[in-house]
């Protein structure tokens, strides 16, 4: 049960982040360095955790025009990096 709390906090902290960085256009560092590690945490915690990431990827893609290139490359890179971080699991 411990984990699904957890995992359920995590998806919340996540989407936190990700609303920080999309709708209020605060995209400090700081935000994408606590959504890679939340994504990290959340990978590791149980694997259903990967539908939050991949749910927030298909809304930054339909909303690719509104936020630019730049910020749908670093949100892919972003991505890329929470998942390098968690293959050697």
């Amino acid at each position: 049960m411990r984990m699904y709390t957890l995992a359920t906090a995590l998806v919340l902290l996540s989407t936190a982040c990700f609303l920080r960085l999309t709708a209020d256009g605060d995209r400090r560092g700081r935000w994408w360095i606590a959504h890679l590690a939340l994504s990290v945490a959340g990978l590791h915690t149980i694997y259903v955790f990967g539908l939050a990431p991949l749910c927030q990827s298909v809304a930054v893609l339909l909303a690719a025009r509104r936020l630019g290139p730049g910020f749908v490359a670093r949100w892919l890179a972003l991505q890329a990096a929470a998942l390098a971080l968690f293959v050697p699991w």
